[in-house]
């Protein structure tokens, strides 16, 4: 979901979908989806910035991830990151 459609061609998790706007994403998903954002390039932050639009939006499951493989491995789940719990 966060990077371009070349990206997302090019190397990807499979399996995983693509939306080419964040309303295309929100009219798609539901805010209890299981969510995982990720970008191609560990220096990439677009993953960051939907990540956190996804939670401010009310999005209840997202999770994000520093990287996929060029080679379209899954990435290294153990950088995810998940939002706290509120009380």
């Amino acid at each position: 979901m966060a990077m371009h459609e070349w990206g997302f061609r090019a190397a990807h998790i499979p399996g995983s979908l693509h939306y080419n706007t964040v309303e295309e994403a929100n009219d798609a998903l539901s805010p209890d989806d299981e969510i995982v954002v990720y970008c191609t390039d560990p220096a990439c932050v677009a993953s960051q910035f939907a990540y956190q639009w996804l939670v401010g939006a009310g999005y209840t499951n997202v999770a994000v991830t520093r990287a996929a493989s060029p080679t379209g491995q899954r990435p290294d789940m153990s950088w995810t990151e998940k939002p706290v719990p509120e009380a």
